[in-house]
């Protein structure tokens, strides 16, 4: 039976391929070295620096076939990657996106890692000989609500983990300016808070907004899609081959005002894109099927 340790719980995506690959069989575990404010899920916690971290790591990983790394490995440089790979261990790097976006692939993961994966397609220039593994949902969490509500109340919300890199003043000026021509909307602009709490928001969201910088979606965008809602993004024009059947809103911060305005004025729009984006995300982001297509490169 093929072992695997996730090290690192990036948005939580390494526990939920812990859940199904334990599911399938596989000896599966998740390492980290921090807690985290969004409680995600891990096995292991070492909280210990340089060489008792580096030592208490190996006496959790030589038990393990796969070291299957998110976001980044142990030695800032990535040298550690040439002790495991010494070892016999498989190594496989997963990006994220920060940790390689307009930075580029370090010389020792692309020489010494057995495969190397990105979570967004945009990021694939800064690592050519990757491979793109959507982020995964588990569906079935994904409760939509049922939608006889009569309010005339329209709820907003944005959750960005970094202001700067998702245009949250672009956010905030276009709702500001919304308001001022009269629009009952309620805006939530969640920031350093529980996992639980932002998957509650988003549930009761009418429209959800995403990321205006990047040009591609991310976690909010499948999170707030798997529960039916209307999720407003950037896609770079480049990207959207990716995308056949775009079920997002795509706009940027120039023209998201006009964006909102059309959902907010159209609840039958609203309907039509949050059944496109739970479709959506049911077909192409749920763990089941993106555990199998990692699995496949063990």
């Amino acid at each position: 039976m093929v072992s695997v340790l996730h090290v690192n719980n990036i948005a939580g995506t390494a526990g939920l391929y812990f859940d199904e690959q334990k599911r399938l069989g596989l000896k599966s575990d998740v390492l980290v070295f921090s807690k985290n404010k969004f409680n995600f899920s891990h096995t292991y916690l070492i909280e210990e620096k340089k060489l008792k971290k580096v030592y208490n790591f190996w006496k959790i990983a030589k038990d393990y076939d796969i070291l299957h790394f998110h976001y980044k490995s142990i030695f800032k440089k990535g040298s550690d990657v040439l002790i495991w790979k010494m070892l016999k261990k498989k190594i496989i790097m997963h990006h994220h996106g920060s940790d390689i976006r307009d930075i580029g692939e370090m010389p020792v993961y692309k020489k010494h890692c057995n495969n190397i994966f990105v979570t967004t397609p945009d990021i694939l220039k800064w690592s050519k000989d990757s491979i793109w593994i959507p982020v995964p949902i588990f569906i079935d969490d994904f409760k939509m609500k049922n939608e006889n509500n009569d309010s005339d109340i329209i709820n907003i919300v944005h959750a960005p983990n970094n202001r700067e890199v998702k245009g949250t003043k672009y956010v905030i000026d276009a709702v500001e300016k919304i308001k001022r021509k009269g629009y009952n909307i309620n805006f939530k602009l969640v920031e350093n808070t529980s996992h639980e709490v932002v998957m509650g928001l988003l549930k009761n969201a009418d429209i959800v907004i995403d990321q205006l910088l990047i040009g591609w979606y991310g976690m909010v965008s499948v999170e707030g899609m798997a529960f039916g809602k209307p999720v407003c993004v950037y896609i770079n024009e480049e990207l959207q081959s990716y995308l056949p059947n775009n079920p997002l809103v795509n706009t940027d911060k120039d023209k998201l005002f006009d964006a909102l305005i059309g959902l907010i004025e159209d609840k039958e729009l609203r309907k039509d894109y949050g059944k496109k984006g739970r479709n959506f995300a049911k077909d192409f982001h749920d763990v089941r099927r993106v555990t199998k297509k990692i699995n496949s490169f063990y």
